[in-house]
């Protein structure tokens, strides 16, 4: 059943987050809930105790799809920075001067917006997640090398949905 879920209902949760990934809480609750629902009947079903929703994606080998959401924009992130993807966004990116900064080579420096119209766009939304990443995750070349490193990352605090 699990792997039926991820074959066929997430495809459908995930598709194009990073163009659309939602920005409300009651939004990103909607889309929570598919998979909250899902591990539920599915331990009731198999006569599992009754356990949290963190529990359940533990026992079950599932991830948030907020974290799963933030993973895949860093991916695209990582990609557009070196390249491998052409996208007008690269002529907005700003790397901040490491003179004076500390964490990775490839900090963002992105001007703030103070205008709801912005608050989901992926420069600004993915910008604070990028600049906290540490440093040896930017070493390997390799976009699959990049995805083992975010994976051991700490991206709690950037959840808006209720855990």
């Amino acid at each position: 059943m699990v792997r039926a879920f991820t074959t066929y209902v997430r495809p459908l949760l995930e598709y194009c987050t990073p163009v659309w990934s939602p920005y409300f809480i009651k939004d990103i609750e909607l889309i929570e809930n598919v998979q909250r629902s899902f591990t539920r009947k599915l331990f009731f079903l198999c006569g599992l105790p009754s356990a949290s929703c963190v529990e359940r994606l533990a026992i079950l080998g599932l991830e948030r799809l907020e974290l799963r959401r933030i993973h895949n924009d860093l991916k695209l992130m990582f990609k557009i920075t070196n390249g491998l993807v052409k996208t007008k966004l690269q002529r907005y990116l700003k790397f901040a001067p490491r003179a004076n900064m500390r964490g990775h080579r490839f900090k963002l420096h992105i001007l703030p917006s103070h205008k709801q119209v912005f608050s989901s766009y992926f420069l600004l939304r993915v910008a604070p997640m990028w600049n906290v990443l540490p440093d040896d995750c930017f070493n390997p070349n390799t976009v699959s090398a990049f995805k083992w490193k975010i994976a051991n990352v700490d991206f709690t605090k950037f959840y808006r949905g209720r855990s």
